[in-house]
């Protein structure tokens, strides 16, 4: 079973959700817990029917697609396992785009050096839509790059120019 992912305004107002829950249901946990929607927040809820847990995701009072993006984040840095979302139906521009980003941003974490058990990797999927045209691409370079910034210097050399010389971009070092 999956989780799903919705969206709530200040003032505890619900953003579309396809009606895959109850909304008076989810409000009245939400008071319950004191969730108020403010931009930043997550609350985690117990699932009913189809749903392992239900994650409301705050959204504040206006939302613009920069802060979907964060919501997306903030969603990605709490999620465990497969999230379903309808977080893309906000109307904003580019809402899909923007949460998909934010999510796998959030969701990112470098732990090629860490022992144990790697952490479980959050997937996300779009209720009724397709992820956009060039985004997966976008979040590969922006994930390549942080691991880039992670990694000790020794190991880059043989993955910066595997990456360079794929994406058709040409190199030379200035002389000093």
């Amino acid at each position: 079973m999956s989780s799903l992912a919705i969206g709530a305004f200040a003032d505890l107002v619900l953003a579309p959700h396809a009606d895959l829950v109850d909304e008076d249901a989810v409000i009245a946990d939400l008071e319950a817990i004191g969730f108020e929607g403010k931009a930043g927040g997550v609350a985690v809820l117990p699932g009913t029917g189809d749903w392992d847990r239900l994650y409301v995701v705050g959204l504040g009072e206006e939302v613009s697609t920069e802060d979907l993006r964060h919501a997306g984040g903030f969603l990605g840095l709490k999620a465990k396992g497969d999230v379903v979302t309808t977080l893309h139906l906000v109307d904003v521009d580019e809402a899909a785009k923007a949460v998909v980003e934010g999510f796998a941003f959030g969701a990112y974490s470098f732990d090629r050096f860490k022992s144990g058990d790697p952490k479980e990797a959050s997937t996300l999927s779009l209720h009724d839509a397709d992820v956009p045209d060039g985004v997966a691409e976008v979040i590969e370079a922006v994930l390549w790059t942080r691991d880039l910034v992670n990694e000790p210097p020794a190991h880059q050399p043989d993955r910066k120019s595997t990456r360079l010389n794929s994406s058709h971009v040409r190199t030379s070092r200035m002389p000093s």
